[in-house]
């Protein structure tokens, strides 16, 4: 192996990724997320509790149970944070040189992936960083460094390691390439990170082969916090009630056994076989290998039913019927005045590019119509379809051309925002129509959450011309959402039914604070 050019390739990946202020946005983020992430058991609420009682925050119990949550952000996040170099190359033209270059696929693509397992291992020690920060103000002992080493490295080391091979495979392998894999990966993650405790209803059970894909250690950490507590009810991140007159229990010894150990290592190698795979199929950026023939019966046979397109060309044979009528709206889009045409414009296109947004949102619309708590599901759908408007026009290199039409960069960045607010509400029409009739003030809180995360998108999208940036973190919050369906604080979209008046005032506070962001971000960087 040519270990100079591996050399070269790692450290000119990481100088690119990190020259980024996206990604130093990220770094503080998760640095502050981690911060703040503790409960104070004072106030009748704790992040670690075993039964009714609450567990005393010493190091070892504020590591385990910060990394519990930590790790499932940091591989759902980390897989949009790495993802897309290979993309980019293809689509700037870049891979064209790379393809002629005296280096093999194995070293070019270890190269890469070296490089994202190092931005994911900042993150961490971000997230360490910021749990150490914290530690005075939370914990009831002496800062320990060795538990939080410890718990960090070894319960969220298998997590990177797949996040980031999951992301080369995404770029490496032709049909995996695109938004499609973006909205799987989130499944794929989750079910994986919560596997182990869905299906595993002994607790106590060490042995268990779910244990090798649990990639978070989330459920491996529930495992052996049973054994250690003899009691199968953890209840770990987040907030959570206890009994105050119970004594505060201790955080047991030995967390960190051999068996533990050699679970987490045979994890952290069942985590590389993406990489395996990617490494046998990537295309070197060859248009052949971007579209495969058929070789062999298996492929043969793929081909001749759709491969993992199938899915994918019959919702389009669906949709076509419907695709057929956003032709002639786009024309008359285009010919309204002003502001008004250019947002139409803009919703119009969004849909016609994705054949698979038209069925989604009608399906969506039906849906929550019947139920209010399909919500979640069709805001899902709408965060990956509207992840990219902000950064459509610098991928598809029409910026320039866009910023010298009528009213300018201002003009298409208010445009794209109200078209993301507009599809949002589309998405959640069903929903909304619901919630108006049994509680209107949750039907608010959806419009204020959709406001709030659509100028989210737009902000983040501008400062790093990525659309990952925004779908992480997206993704990550309706998750959180939904895993707290008794927390008034976190029902931002009034699917629970808990949303009060005050959180409302500050969801819209927050909402006008972001799109006076965009509008300072897009003075500043119109005068650079």
């Amino acid at each position: 192996m040519n270990t100079l050019a591996l050399r070269a390739i790692v450290l000119t990946e990481l100088r690119l990724r990190l020259r980024r202020g996206a990604t130093l946005l990220v770094l503080a983020a998760v640095a502050a997320l981690s911060w703040n992430m503790a409960s104070d058991w004072q106030g009748g609420m704790s992040m670690f509790v075993v039964g009714n009682a609450r567990v005393r925050y010493d190091s070892a119990a504020l590591a385990i149970a910060r990394a519990m949550q930590l790790a499932i952000l940091l591989g759902l996040a980390g897989f949009y944070v790495v993802r897309g170099r290979i993309a980019e190359d293809t689509r700037s033209g870049i891979g064209s040189v790379l393809a002629t270059l005296a280096v093999s696929d194995t070293v070019l693509l270890l190269g890469r992936w070296l490089a994202s397992v190092a931005v994911l291992l900042m993150m961490l020690l971000a997230a360490l960083a910021g749990a150490l920060a914290s530690h005075a103000r939370y914990a009831e002992g002496p800062l320990q460094l060795l538990p939080y080493l410890q718990t960090y490295l070894l319960l969220m080391l298998p997590g990177v390691l797949f996040a980031a091979s999951m992301a080369l495979l995404a770029d490496a392998y032709a049909p995996l390439v695109g938004k499609l894999f973006d909205a799987a990966y989130f499944g794929i993650w989750m079910a994986c990170a919560f596997a182990l405790e869905l299906f595993v209803k002994d607790a106590s059970a060490s042995l268990n082969p779910l244990q090798l894909i649990d990639f978070a250690g989330f459920g491996s950490a529930l495992v052996r916090l049973a054994q250690l507590f003899a009691n199968p009810d953890i209840r770990t991140g987040g907030r959570h009630s206890f009994d105050a007159a119970l004594a505060p229990l201790l955080m047991p010894d030995g967390f960190w056994a051999l068996p533990m150990l050699a679970r987490r290592g045979a994890c952290a190698l069942v985590a590389l076989l993406p990489l395996l795979f990617a490494l046998r199929h990537f295309h070197r950026f060859s248009p052949d290998l971007l579209k495969p023939a058929p070789t062999g019966r298996v492929q043969a046979w793929l081909a001749r039913s759709g491969g993992v397109q199938a899915p994918l060309r019959l919702l389009n044979r669906i949709s076509g019927p419907l695709l057929g009528v956003l032709t002639p709206a786009l024309a008359r889009a285009t010919r309204w005045p002003g502001w008004r045409g250019a947002t139409a414009a803009e919703i119009v296109l969004t849909l016609q590019i994705n054949p698979a947004a038209l069925p989604l949102l009608l399906g969506c619309a039906v849906l929550g119509a019947l139920d209010t708590r399909m919500a979640p599901l069709a805001l899902a759908c709408w965060g990956v379809l509207v992840a990219d408007i902000a950064t459509r026009a610098v991928t598809s290199a029409t910026d320039a051309a866009g910023d010298a039409a009528l009213g300018g960069r201002g003009r298409r960045i208010v445009c794209q925002l109200l078209a993301t607010i507009a599809l949002g509400l589309l998405f959640t029409a069903g929903a909304l129509a619901g919630q108006l009739l049994v509680f209107p003030l949750g039907a608010a809180a959806l419009c204020g959450g959709v406001v709030l995360f659509s100028a989210a998108a737009s902000l983040l999208g501008q400062i790093s011309g990525a659309p990952r940036l925004f779908l992480a973190p997206f993704l990550f919050a309706l998750w959180f959402i939904e895993d707290n369906p008794t927390d008034p604080a976190f029902d931002l979209f009034g699917a629970h039914s808990l949303v009060t008046p005050p959180m409302l005032a500050l969801e819209l506070g927050i909402a006008i604070a972001l799109c006076a962001a965009i509008y300072t971000h897009q003075r500043f960087t119109r005068r650079s």
